[in-house]
């Protein structure tokens, strides 16, 4: 299945660079090859607990019977908040894809988040704090991993720290530290 993905990547790559599942299931299996066995282990028996994992095992292709269990799972958990992005999920986090730094030119100092307890730095840390505690349930430490899972592939896209909100205003600063005319958009950020 990873040969797949790689491919598709390769051949349709605006596709790929828009961060869709594809994206972030290739995220996903180059961290789950970084894994040592024992992490591999505790990975597998807390993504087994996912509402979706039966799904996400169905969806290896037929000619792919012996894809390791484990990519497959971490894969599936990679897309997991993606998909329910735009339902009523109470595991539904809009603002945990992202960081909104506030990018005020021409200094560019650093400042911090406006939203420190409900941005991605926040959530993976909270994804961490609730994967230590042996008070949280199977199921949803399983929601915490593929949480903390998908937000690894967030975090390591161009445009993980802007918020949609934020790019008129984003386009309008660059355009002004850029001397340009327009801002255009690209498939995988915004820029000037």
């Amino acid at each position: 299945m990873l040969r797949y993905l790689l491919t598709f990547t390769f051949l349709f790559p605006a596709l790929a660079m828009a961060w869709s599942g594809p994206g972030h299931m290739i995220v996903a299996a180059i961290a789950y090859n970084n894994l040592t066995p024992d992490q591999r282990k505790w990975a597998i028996k807390i993504l087994r607990h996912h509402e979706n994992a039966a799904k996400w095992e169905a969806e290896v292709p037929a000619d792919e019977p012996n894809l390791d269990e484990g990519v497959v799972l971490f894969m599936g958990a990679a897309k997991w908040p993606d998909e329910i992005k735009f339902g009523h999920s109470p595991w539904n986090h809009k603002e945990w894809h992202y960081v909104d730094y506030p990018l005020t030119p021409p200094a560019f100092e650093k400042k911090p988040s406006p939203a420190p307890d409900n941005d991605i730095v926040f959530a993976i840390n909270l994804c961490t704090s609730k994967l230590k505690d042996p008070a949280v349930s199977a199921k949803d430490k399983a929601n915490w991993l593929a949480w903390l899972i998908h937000l690894t592939g967030d975090i390591t896209q161009p445009d993980g720290n802007i918020a949609a909100s934020r790019i008129p205003k984003l386009c309008g600063e660059l355009r002004i530290f850029m001397r340009k005319k327009r801002c255009a958009r690209s498939n995988l950020t915004y820029f000037a």
